[in-house]
């Protein structure tokens, strides 16, 4: 029997579906019918119908869920009860809540409007995930019982869900089943109706082939950076470990790799009478998260959504100190150049109205066959200060990493014993470590006041590219309005550059 359930090959880990057990619930000062409980690494708050060693589907923040899904699980909200599959019984309530209203039967009316509303859900027409803040609790999530799946798929009703507990996926069978939000964009075409997740990269990867000038090999696009809550297992007490602060901007990535070289007339004649002409050499190429810039390379490439190359000029002062085989990747942070537009509302990071910083955090070195090699970030950073420190014209536009942790797990908190438990016990306290995500306070290297994005966890000296992200509540929470109110920042630009 084929996969049911599958994870496509270089889905976004972040925005999987997967099946859970629930585990140990909580009580909420206050709340009669809802407790909390931790999902996959991610504080929930459930209905007490929730049981422990419930069998569930979850789906995390910021995902978009399945259209027919949620039809079939009534799960649109009032305002979008006709894509439920109880829309025409939705429909005959509302005809007895008009007529009730009408005759100023207000007990009748509010008894109605109850059941109109246990008949919807709580999903709008994008079927996106949000935290929400329930009795002063953050839940991070959505999880419905596995009954759901059988409505959404008949033929899953024999289905062994015991056995698939922690199974991840994007896709059941040929049909997407969730992909990463990205919030409709003005004057772009990138609707949030399927399809959309995996699209993304195979457009990404498609879009290097058609780059005459790159050489296979030699140029590679950042990988995601996995959620801690969820991948918490991959890490032991063991590990020697960095952590450093996330800080929210834009991706770039700046390379001095080998390029298809652009032969010249007299070169094309030499070769064409078998005299060896040298067929590459090292160039620039430059990109965000998922596009290439170069205009050399990509000649479709625009000047971007704020009709400023943010890319371009950050590229302009820094590639020329980038040595041949290396490709340096890191975040821009501050403002557009000559511009009042932040790259990220309200976080400035210290910089002045129209200046920005530069934070690498990581480096690869790239040989004439397209082998890659890791950089250690502890070297990441001694390039960036030894770069400063030749160029110190650049220090005004140069960030530097900042460690908050440096050496073995385990030690990091002594007193939490390495048992059988201890990888949700660490998490636990990263949580709650106010060092770290800065529980309620802002983020100290903005002016503004805003909350600090996260952390990023990197093992060092780890035999694979990887990193682990754990992200403030309240930057999730942020960026939930802001979608909410239709906002869209670069990187989600970037993502919609990619697909449109």
């Amino acid at each position: 029997m084929a996969k049911r359930f599958v994870l496509t090959k270089d889905a976004n880990p972040n925005y999987l579906a997967t099946i859970c057990k629930i585990g140990e619930t909580f009580p909420i000062e206050g709340a009669d019918k809802l407790v909390k409980t931790v999902v996959n690494g991610y504080d929930i708050v459930i209905g007490k119908d929730h049981k422990e060693g419930d069998i569930v589907v979850y789906f995390p923040v910021e995902c978009a869920i399945s259209q027919m899904y949620l039809s079939t699980n009534n799960l649109f909200e009032r305002s979008e009860f006709e894509r439920n599959a109880n829309a025409d019984s939705v429909k005959e309530y509302l005809v007895e809540l008009e007529n009730a209203e009408n005759e100023n039967d207000t007990e009748k009316a509010e008894e109605i409007s109850a059941k109109i509303k246990s008949m919807c859900g709580f999903f709008n027409k994008n079927g996106r995930v949000r935290i929400l803040k329930l009795r002063g609790q953050y839940s991070q999530g959505f999880i419905a019982g596995v009954d759901s799946l059988v409505n959404y798929d008949s033929t899953l009703k024999d289905t062994n869900w015991e056995s698939l507990v922690g199974t991840q996926f994007n896709y059941i069978d040929d049909k997407e089943f969730c992909y990463k939000y990205i919030p409709p964009i003005r004057g772009h075409c990138n609707s949030n109706n399927g399809n959309q997740g995996q699209s993304i990269w195979k457009k990404r990867m498609k879009n290097l082939k058609k780059f005459n000038r790159l050489v296979d090999g030699q140029f590679a696009y950042h990988y995601d950076t996995k959620q801690l809550g969820e991948h918490i297992n991959e890490l032991n007490p063991n590990d020697n470990v960095s952590i450093t602060v996330k800080v929210h901007g834009t991706s770039i990535i700046m390379s001095n790799i080998l390029v298809n070289k652009k032969l010249t007339t007299w070169e094309k004649i030499k070769k064409f009478f078998g005299v060896k002409v040298p067929m590459v050499e090292y160039g620039n190429v430059y990109s965000s998260r998922g596009v290439i810039k170069n205009k050399y390379i990509n000649q479709g490439v625009t000047s971007g959504y704020y009709g400023c190359d943010i890319y371009g000029c950050v590229n302009r002062d820094f590639s020329p100190y980038i040595d041949k085989g290396m490709t340096v990747y890191g975040e821009v942070v501050g403002y557009l150049e000559n511009s009042t537009s932040m790259i990220q509302k309200q976080h400035d990071y210290g910089c002045k109205t129209g200046h920005w910083k530069f934070m690498p955090y990581r480096i690869t070195s790239t040989d004439e066959n397209g082998n890659h090699k890791e950089w250690p970030i502890k070297q990441v950073d001694e390039w960036t200060h030894k770069l400063v420190e030749l160029h110190p014209e650049l220090a005004d536009k140069t960030m530097f990493l900042n460690f908050v942790y440096y050496g073995r797990f385990g030690d990091m908190y002594t007193d939490i014993p390495e048992d059988e438990n201890w990888n949700k016990n660490i998490l636990a306290r990263m949580k709650s470590d106010r060092k770290l995500i800065l529980m309620e306070e802002d983020e100290p290297m903005c002016k503004n006041k805003v909350p600090r994005e996260g952390v990023v966890v990197r093992i060092v000296g780890d035999n694979f590219a990887r990193a682990w992200k754990l992200k403030s509540l309240r930057h999730f929470d942020r960026e939930a309005k802001q979608h909410d109110n239709g906002e869209v920042d670069m990187e989600e630009m970037a993502s919609s550059e990619e697909i449109s």
